[in-house]
């Protein structure tokens, strides 16, 4: 965001960043107003890949080799991208897909979010890479 000098403040524009603008700390008010918490963009319906990522998400992190473990309705991860060796700083919630590694402050809305800060890449990316990953069968369920 701009910062407007006070007395302009009340008249300045919003301006929304790109809806796949990369993944940040922002507010989950800022994500939501570009777009990439929930939400279609072009061809990719975020809505309905988080949905589907949400109850996947031990596959999803399967695939991305991120050791994990269940505990009530969350589930506590180590985090690849820094000397985590300890399970409980890093967890997502089963029911919202709300997440937060607790030891940096990084936080998230969905599993979109989440593939995305794992693998460095847009948001729109990590949706694009969750809705192949669940459309070849790996993310099926094989009772």
């Amino acid at each position: 965001m701009t910062n407007w000098p006070a007395e302009l403040a009340a008249t300045a524009p919003e301006v929304e960043p790109e809806a796949d603008a990369p993944p940040d700390r922002a507010s989950r008010s800022d994500r939501s107003a570009r777009g990439d918490v929930m939400g279609k963009v072009g061809e990719v319906d975020f809505r309905a890949i988080a949905g589907a990522a949400l109850s996947r998400i031990a596959v999803i992190l399967d695939h991305l080799g991120v050791r994990h473990r269940r505990a009530g309705s969350e589930i506590e991860m180590i985090n690849p991208l820094r000397n985590d060796r300890h399970f409980g700083s890093f967890r997502i919630n089963t029911c919202t897909g709300v997440w937060s590694d607790f030891a940096t402050g990084d936080t998230g809305g969905d599993v979109i979010a989440l593939v995305a800060f794992l693998c460095g890449c847009r948001q729109i990316d990590a949706a694009r890479r969750i809705s192949g990953l669940l459309k070849t069968g790996a993310g099926q369920r094989h009772d």
